[in-house]
């Protein structure tokens, strides 16, 4: 029972405090407009897609490489792909002509003693957030022209 006695007691009196959890992510430019290497099963493509910089294809669709065709076996990038659709329908398509969706994800936490998760709160280390980025290039190297945020809106008081 001394155990449970203290467990109970340390909710009573330990500090608390707020964390921000903030996670960013981004398709590698490098990978999406490469039309060489080679996929991997299961690696996910946006079939007929425009390169980075160009505007929106028409006609481009998601698709997950479920095969492999002729010449890709030998790990030298190969000619076709067999890829399926959000419906499950199937088709052989040439490498050139699809995207690789490789997303690469970046965490931040921020942990104050202010337990107000507020406003100035998320401005400071969502600014933070964004000093990184630029400090890494981020913003340039990968061609990002729109940030999405979105919260979960948690005030406490």
């Amino acid at each position: 029972m001394k155990e449970a006695r203290q467990v109970q007691s340390l909710y009573w009196s330990q500090t608390q405090c707020t964390l921000f959890i903030s996670i960013i992510s981004w398709l590698e430019v490098d990978q999406w407009d490469d039309e060489e290497s080679r996929l991997d099963i299961g690696d996910e493509v946006t079939v007929n897609g425009a390169k980075s910089g160009e505007g929106v294809a028409e006609g481009s669709y998601w698709g997950r490489i479920t095969g492999v065709g002729e010449g890709a076996a030998d790990g030298g990038g190969g000619d076709t792909y067999e890829v399926e659709d959000k419906d499950g329908d199937k088709a052989l398509v040439a490498r050139s002509v699809l995207r690789h969706r490789s997303l690469y994800r970046q965490a931040f936490v921020g942990v104050t003693g202010d337990r107000t998760h507020d406003s100035y709160s998320m401005r400071h280390f969502s600014e933070a957030e964004w000093k990184w980025l630029e400090e890494k290039a981020i913003f340039a190297d990968q061609k990002i022209s729109v940030i999405a945020t979105h919260s979960d809106n948690a005030g406490t008081v």
